[in-house]
């Protein structure tokens, strides 16, 4: 049982990190006016957000009593399951904050193809989809501002 948390943690941290990752390419591709690449980097982050949703509905179980297991487990494991539940967190701040970043750029960019008249389609297509969480995914995991 303990075992099944800790690999399902450990295999939420790698595809975090993916995720962190794809977060910093999709600022790059802001940056460089690349609005095909930051659309396709979201559907490959909706992926990546479906395998999350996944993974936790397995081991929603062992969640929800994660305080009754807690007590009964050497301290070693318990700290193993903790400092990955903390490393969790660490990288969905992190995206987070990579997140407002694109979204301000995303509002940034719009507000000027607004003034010019100049490709606004693509960028209010990939702003709004990005700002309103309009990705391919019904999972409870999207990465969505508030």
């Amino acid at each position: 049982m303990i075992s099944k948390l800790l690999a399902s943690l450990r295999s939420e941290n790698e595809i975090y990190e993916r995720i962190l990752s794809i977060a910093e390419d999709q600022l790059s591709a802001l940056d460089r006016s690349d609005v095909e690449g930051f659309m396709s980097l979201m559907s490959e982050r909706a992926e990546l957000i479906d395998r999350l949703s996944q993974i936790d509905e397995d081991i929603k179980d062992l969640k929800a009593s994660w305080n009754k297991l807690r007590s009964k487990l050497p301290s070693e494991l318990s700290e193993r399951v903790v400092s990955l539940i903390k490393d969790q967190e660490k990288l969905i701040n992190s995206i987070l904050s990579l997140d407002r970043r694109a979204e301000d750029r995303l509002m940034k960019m719009m507000s000027v193809l607004r003034k010019t008249g100049a490709g606004l389609t693509d960028i209010a297509r990939a702003g709004e989809a990005y700002i309103k969480g309009e990705i391919r995914s019904n999972s409870r995991f999207l990465d969505k501002r508030g």
